[in-house]
């Protein structure tokens, strides 16, 4: 009777004209964003390799290469910058993009839509669609008699929903992967993108993630349906259900943690790295001291080694203070993630983009392998107007393993499972109860 039920929902969705739209806004709307994602991270690749190909001047360039799958999640690849400029006597932390994009502190903390790629369909498009898919599978076939016809011939009530659940989730889920099944192959016959087994492993882990992303709001609609009679009622509050959760709580998050969680201020960071440290101030007061007396030759002696202490000690002292201000600016961002925990959007957006490679998590990678590259740098004396890219150590920087992703993620994926259960249980046991007269 159950494999009954779940044929039958199956077959009434996909006869419907919603689902039929559903599916053809769902496949244009990943295969356009697929294309364009694809032409920017060509762009953006072609910048990054003709770069390297300019390294000729005092200042060394170091550029961190996009990530291939910023086509499915671009998240925060493009917005951290890509270009970091060292010098002798100063590792700059402010990266800037190939085309001069600067890097804003404030960007870690946006929750705003900047980018449309398969993660924002997912999100905000096709999370809006269940709910216009869902709003009436039960109150609907309440308020026109079908639910007290069908429960009349013995049908158990467990055995209906369940069924009725099944048979949805399916249609979705299937919705969604010939939509992918449409972007992968626009990714694979196109010659700018090359894909490793991990990168695979990874598109499976984001196909999954949206599945449940998307059962969570499916599960929800049904949830609300058993309980709302009207299925006018029940779309009113479903979609003022997303609206909280996809933007208002989210948003809300930001706003209270930049309120409340404070981060160093320019003028201390300022303070903090010219400030002269204690055995400097020592040496300036000795050079006052040899100048008065005529000793120039000592005192010319120790402003040498006052230059040399601020091209080697002070350079790696400041960079360790932007370390610092960005690992402030990191718990600063997680704080407000943690806060908006009841955000499934939220959480999605944290899984996709950690499996993506597009977050602070792999950007803090390339930014701890700039100390040992710029020792590297000193030991080499290649800092002249003379260094040759071709002369210049590669740069490089271990990235986040697939498994760690996965592993990271798991306990946002575990959560957002729980949504999706919580909410099944809900609507299971509301219905068990339900007057279907």
């Amino acid at each position: 009777m159950l494999g009954t039920i779940i044929v039958r929902e199956i077959q009434e969705y996909i006869k419907s004209k919603k689902f039929l739209i559903g599916l053809l806004v769902t496949i244009f709307l990943v295969t356009l964003s697929t294309v364009i994602n694809i032409e920017d991270f060509q762009r953006r690749n072609n910048d990054y390799h003709t770069a390297l190909q300019l390294s000729k001047s005092l200042f060394i360039k170091v550029y961190r290469p996009p990530q291939v799958l910023s086509i499915f999640a671009q998240g925060k690849d493009r917005i951290f910058g890509t270009t970091v400029t060292l010098m002798y006597g100063k590792i700059s932390t402010i990266t800037t993009g190939y085309m001069g994009v600067l890097f804003d502190k404030d960007n870690q903390l946006g929750a705003g839509f900047s980018t449309v790629d398969f993660s924002f369909i997912v999100k905000i498009v096709l999370s809006l669609l269940v709910i216009f898919f869902a709003y009436n599978s039960i109150s609907g076939e309440k308020a026109n008699g079908t639910l007290k016809m069908v429960l009349a011939n013995r049908v158990p009530r467990d055995t209906m929903i369940l069924g009725k659940c099944i048979g949805g989730l399916f249609v979705i889920i299937l919705s969604l992967l010939i939509a992918l099944i449409f972007s992968l192959l626009i990714i694979v016959l196109h010659p700018a993108v090359s894909l490793g087994i991990p990168d695979w492993i990874r598109i499976f882990g984001m196909f999954g993630v949206s599945a449940l992303y998307l059962a969570v709001f499916y599960i929800m609609s049904f949830f609300i349906s058993v309980m709302v009679n009207r299925p006018s009622t029940a779309l009113i509050v479903l979609l003022q259900l997303w609206l909280f959760l996809t933007v208002i709580y989210p948003n809300a998050t930001v706003i209270i943690v930049k309120k409340w969680y404070s981060v160093s201020s320019e003028e201390e960071l300022y303070r903090r790295k010219y400030e002269p440290t204690k055995e400097i101030q020592e040496l300036n007061d000795r050079i006052k001291e040899l100048r008065k007396t005529g000793n120039r030759e000592q005192s010319r002696q120790l402003s040498q080694k006052i230059r040399e202490m601020r091209g080697n000690e002070l350079a790696v002292r400041n960079y360790q203070i932007d370390s610092e201000f960005r690992n402030e600016l990191h718990r600063q961002a997680e704080c407000a993630q943690n806060i908006a925990i009841l955000s499934p959007s939220v959480l999605y957006d944290k899984i996709m983009i950690r499996l993506a490679k597009t977050g602070m998590a792999e950007f803090e990678k390339f930014i701890d392998a700039l100390l040992p590259y710029y020792r590297m740098l000193l030991k080499s004396e290649l800092f002249s107007r003379e260094a040759d890219s071709d002369k210049l150590p590669i740069f490089s920087y271990s990235t986040e393993k697939a498994e760690e992703s996965f592993f990271v993620a798991a306990s946002d994926v575990l959560v957002l499972f729980l949504f999706g259960t919580v909410f099944f249980v809900l609507s299971y046991a509301a219905f068990l109860k339900k007057d279907v007269r």
